[in-house]
């Protein structure tokens, strides 16, 4: 019976990456989101990065009910790899693990990567290959 657990354990063990996790309270963890698809950043909001992202919603063509918007600090970033089911994620920003324009598995979940807001407004010109990363992340060939 007891080889039977060990050789159930290993076989699913192989399957997921391995994770010393801190505890935390539940007061500080992260909520998990309702909708399919989340923008995760570090940076302050202003004015015009929630009107750029409320544009790239759009641009998606997204209701409001298919993205969420999450500010978060790098500490919480444990947070998102215990989601109890799979969500698309895109990063915003360098700080992330990953790459920039790269689409892959990430405890799960669908992630990409791509500029963050703040570079974009200060070169307009990543705006054209942040556009194709959204296009990637969305799954849209247009």
């Amino acid at each position: 019976m007891e080889t039977v657990f060990w050789d159930t354990f290993l076989a699913e063990s192989l399957q997921k990456p391995w994770r010393i996790q801190q505890v935390r309270s539940i007061e500080t963890q992260l909520p998990i989101p309702k909708a399919p698809h989340v923008f995760v950043f570090t940076e302050t909001l202003g004015p015009e990065k929630v009107e750029m992202l409320n544009n790239m919603v759009i641009a998606l063509k997204w209701s409001a009910n298919n993205v969420q918007i999450l500010n978060i600090k790098l500490e919480q970033l444990d947070d998102l790899t215990v989601w109890p089911e799979p969500k698309a994620i895109l990063f915003f920003g360098d700080e992330f693990p990953g790459d920039i324009g790269v689409i892959k598995n990430w405890y799960g979940h669908r992630m990409g990567q791509t500029h963050s807001l703040q570079k974009l407004l200060e070169q307009t010109d990543l705006k054209r290959q942040t556009w194709q990363h959204l296009k990637d992340f969305a799954g849209i060939d247009r």
